[in-house]
């Protein structure tokens, strides 16, 4: 659950309001969409799909890529933040980009029950 009072470092520019945590998940989320083509978000969803240990394994690959290009949002990402965040943005950019889609991304459980049919 994400925690809805203000997170105490990050806002757009001094002085504003500070953002609460869901806010600045919804902008990451945003921000990652606008960046990487749906196409390579969706077959990040496929790979996560069937990785049950995808957020420990690509932590050092695909986990790099999304914590570098979130370092080029407006508002100046903590690394630790980024470090706790990045797969949960990248689950809720999958997600979106799979309703914008219509797609459906099947697991390997899912897929094997299909195949049997």
């Amino acid at each position: 659950m994400i925690d809805e009072a203000p997170y105490w470092s990050y806002s757009s520019k001094p002085g504003e309001r500070r953002l609460t945590e869901r806010e600045l998940v919804d902008k990451a989320v945003q921000f990652l969409l606008a960046e990487i083509s749906s196409d390579d978000i969706l077959g990040i969803g496929v790979a996560m799909a069937k990785d049950p240990d995808f957020r420990t394994n690509q932590h050092f690959s695909v986990g790099m890529h999304v914590r570098n290009v979130l370092r080029q949002m407006d508002i100046q990402l903590d690394d630790i933040w980024l470090d706790g965040k990045w797969f949960e943005v990248l689950q809720e950019a999958v997600e979106k980009s799979k309703c914008a889609s219509d797609t459906t991304i099947e697991t390997p459980e899912e897929n094997g029950k299909a195949n049997s049919k």
